[in-house]
């Protein structure tokens, strides 16, 4: 059995998957850092508690409710540092009218889940090329094969 895929298929892996993160239009590049030694699931299981957390703070205690499109969502990719510790490259899509509280909430999540972790969180430019950067950027690791190639919330509705 071979543990990589030829890199055409990859390519075509790639591509299919940003077709689809394209649909949405980003607003706030997100990292997530766990400094930490843990597996990838456990790292996954971090962001998905963060997900939830943040929804409830934007969105209230019946955000589940909400069509998805109110919502505020992510993509992206998860990626090993040097040291081995998962991290998250995140393009998140928050609605305007909370995106100021978005970026007061959503680093002390991070931090209350993750204590060792770390986050960076900006707004994304609003050009075509500044969107088609970040998504770029955090697909630059993407490897099929990995047991989490990518991430999406809408993947958790």
């Amino acid at each position: 059995m071979l543990n990589h895929e030829p890199s055409g298929l990859q390519h075509q892996y790639r591509h299919a998957l940003l077709a689809q993160a394209r649909t949405k239009h980003y607003s706030h590049w997100t990292t997530l850092n766990t400094h930490r030694d843990c597996s990838m699931d456990t790292a996954v299981r971090y962001l998905n508690r963060w997900r939830v957390e943040v929804l409830r703070r934007l969105h209230g205690q019946k955000f589940y409710r909400l069509p998805a499109e109110q919502l505020t969502q992510y993509f992206g990719c998860p990626e090993f540092t040097l040291s081995g510790q998962p991290h998250f490259h995140l393009a998140c899509a928050v609605p305007e009218s909370l995106a100021a509280k978005f970026e007061r909430i959503a680093a002390d999540r991070w931090l209350a889940i993750v204590p060792s972790g770390t986050h960076h969180i900006r707004r994304i430019g609003p050009t075509d090329q500044d969107q088609e950067n970040i998504l770029t950027y955090a697909t630059k690791r993407l490897n099929p094969n990995a047991v989490v190639p990518f991430v999406d919330s809408r993947l958790y509705q």
